[in-house]
């Protein structure tokens, strides 16, 4: 099947290499600017709902709305987090949001000129560090003194999950700049 949909990338900040590239939970959208457009074909509709993780990615859930700090608000704002946390993957977090629902009107299905935004949160997990306990995605800030190389397995799919708000139950990990993305697998 052919895809209903191109990408394109967008970077707006270079990396503060002394201070890194790390984005609060409860912030939306993130601070770094970071995010992908994923643009309908013509006479292709989509929507936020019709995109998740894809499986040969980061093992990610979908955070269920009103939970902790979950930003997800039904059906045009989606978070799906990393779960279990993977060290050491540079984000902890993506946000599916609709161009053209920003109210979340629950009978939304897209339209062709609706486009679908993929937030990306940046942060690094400790992994049991001495003296920070357990895991906590997004505690501390990506640096690097190289270009960040990180695929996004980002599928489309009518999955009968992401077409109701009776979601399984989710999980929710735990401000600056942003540099190049320089590769980006969809």
């Amino acid at each position: 099947m052919a895809n209903k949909y191109t990408v394109d990338s967008f970077t707006t900040q270079p990396i503060d290499q002394t201070l890194g590239i790390l984005d609060h939970p409860s912030v939306f959208p993130p601070a770094n600017n970071y995010f992908l457009t994923l643009t309908p074909n013509a006479g292709e509709d989509i929507a936020a709902i019709n995109f998740r993780p894809g499986t040969a990615g980061l093992p990610m859930t979908l955070s269920l709305q009103d939970v902790g700090d979950s930003l997800t608000q039904w059906p045009s704002l989606l978070e799906w987090t990393v779960n279990p946390v993977v060290a050491p993957v540079p984000i902890y977090k993506i946000v599916f949001q609709d161009s053209e629902n920003l109210v979340n009107n629950i009978n939304f299905t897209g339209g062709g000129t609706n486009q679908v935004y993929v937030w990306i949160y940046f942060g690094l997990p400790t992994i049991n560090a001495p003296g920070y306990g357990s895991s906590l995605p997004g505690q501390f800030p990506v640096t690097s003194i190289v270009d960040i190389n990180h695929s996004l397995d980002i599928d489309y799919s009518l999955d009968p999950v992401l077409q109701s708000d009776t979601l399984p139950a989710g999980s929710f990990g735990s401000n600056t700049s942003s540099g190049n993305i320089t590769n980006t697998n969809i």
